[in-house]
């Protein structure tokens, strides 16, 4: 809801506002998106399964999104699942969600898994941050902001780090 303020706000004199759509994880977002936003696109996905987000994404009869900002569940790797599912229909994305696919069993050292994740050359940029009191969740590893673009294959990704040693740095899939 609060992204969909800002780009609200934000964006308002450049958006076609026929073209916002909103997928709700509850039935309060929902009513809020829809009673403050009444022109933008709003379903309610409260299951929190892949199968039953694909089936309301496609309840808006859309093919292609320029950008998507997305929150999704944490469990059971169902981020990772979406996150796969959505590069079939947007260029950009942007997502919140926990950063333990990019760490080995050692948190010291990045070792995205490059191998296993096959849009990784596609991860343009990663901020890490500590989301337990911000979010008021209980998880183990930093949470992170990750931006993807089809519209180009990654030289250097940009680490914002504000979990562990409080620095940016670029780094290729090589490096991580």
């Amino acid at each position: 809801v609060e992204i969909i303020k800002q780009i609200y706000f934000k964006y308002r004199d450049e958006l076609i506002f026929g073209n916002l759509y909103f997928v709700a994880d509850s039935k309060e977002k929902f009513d809020i998106v829809k009673m403050l936003y009444p022109n933008i696109h709003c379903v309610l996905c409260d299951q929190h399964n892949i199968e039953n987000l694909i089936k309301k994404i496609g309840e808006f009869n859309v093919k292609k999104f320029d950008i998507v900002y997305s929150n999704p569940p944490y469990n059971n790797n169902i981020d990772l699942r979406i996150l796969n599912s959505i590069f079939e229909s947007s260029q950009n994305i942007i997502f919140i969600h926990p950063s333990n696919f990019m760490f080995s069993q050692n948190v010291d050292k990045f070792s995205f898994l490059k191998d296993t994740y096959k849009n990784s050359k596609y991860l343009q940029s990663v901020n890490l941050f500590w989301g337990n009191e911000l979010f008021e969740i209980q998880i183990f590893v930093p949470l992170c902001i990750t931006y993807w673009s089809k519209n180009k294959i990654n030289e250097k990704i940009k680490v914002n780090d504000l979990a562990f040693s409080k620095t940016s740095f670029e780094c290729t899939l090589e490096d991580m």
